[in-house]
């Protein structure tokens, strides 16, 4: 979204735009990690560059639409504003909304946008600038920021549950050790702390039952356009998931009989061919599936 990284043509044109980066108090223009640029969305022709670079992907008949990464480094309030002040800061929210509006004109309806927005941290998660996008890319669910860990999942699944509602597009990712926020835009939990203590209890369960609470989290969420992404990792050397294909993949679940119940920190939820329990405080789950797992489904995937 606004991380300059090197290597594409189109940054080519970035030299003809004057203050295309933003630029710190200090006068420092590395702003992110301490290494990299950030773009200045108050720059209306570097709104127009971005979009004019997204147009020209999209153009081709085979790429469906653009994913928009890093939103919540706009959204997030603190993020960047010591360090570019806060005029600069509302600035940047402002431009944000404009080129999404922008770019929505430019693609059409017939070219989706989504973004990596919703987060429970944000007052609403995000919802109310999701208007021009067509779904968000979740993750982090788990990265307790302000609230309890509990409380913060809860506010996940309420939100996860209004943007499906509305048809929006959502793909929940998660891991199968930490699930946090990312460092750039916002502290973690400090070590001892009730979150680390659970994060370090979470990974060192089996590997079932955390895809279980996991699987369950999105089941309670789901409606037609949502997508479930678990992994352990980005490294095909080491991860145990790559090229796997869990056996829950491939059960009939059937619609949904109606929403998630809610009774204080535990869901259920029916569907036609499966049952969810969730409980977001113990962080435990189960799904009864309504057919019993064939001997060849049990050697496909970590349900083994």
């Amino acid at each position: 979204m606004i991380v300059h990284y090197g290597g594409y043509a189109a940054n080519e044109m970035l030299k003809n735009i004057p203050g295309a980066f933003l630029v710190g108090r200090d006068g420092r223009d590395k702003l992110i990690r301490n290494r990299l640029q950030a773009y200045d969305l108050t720059n209306k022709a570097l709104r127009e560059w971005w979009i004019d670079a997204a147009e020209q992907v999209c153009s081709d008949p085979a790429i469906d639409g653009i994913f928009v990464d890093g939103v919540v480094k706009i959204l997030e309030p603190t993020f960047l504003k010591d360090v570019i002040g806060e005029e600069k800061k509302a600035g940047m929210l402002a431009g944000y909304v404009t080129m999404m509006e922008d770019l929505r004109k430019r693609l059409g309806p017939h070219k989706l946008i989504v973004g990596n927005i919703l987060r429970a941290r944000l007052p609403d998660s995000g919802l109310s600038y999701i208007k021009a996008l067509d779904g968000s890319y979740i993750e982090g669910f788990e990265g307790a920021v302000g609230m309890s860990k509990k409380d913060y999942v809860a506010k996940g699944i309420r939100d996860f549950q209004r943007a499906a509602r509305q048809g929006l597009i959502i793909a929940y990712t998660c891991n199968l050790g930490a699930n946090q926020q990312d460092a750039d835009e916002a502290p973690r939990s400090p070590a001892g702390s009730d979150n680390a203590i659970g994060d370090l209890a979470r990974q060192n369960r089996d590997a079932k039952s955390r895809f279980t609470y996991q699987l369950a989290i999105f089941l309670v969420c789901a409606e037609k356009y949502s997508y479930f992404y678990l992994n352990d990792g980005y490294d095909a050397k080491t991860s145990k998931m790559w090229m796997t294909r869990p056996a829950e993949y491939d059960r009939p679940l059937g619609p949904p009989k109606g929403p998630a119940v809610r009774n204080g920190y535990t869901y259920t939820r029916e569907f036609e061919y499966a049952s969810v329990f969730l409980d977001i405080e113990k962080e435990e789950a189960t799904i009864t599936w309504k057919a019993p797992l064939q001997p060849s489904e049990v050697e496909a995937g970590i349900v083994k």
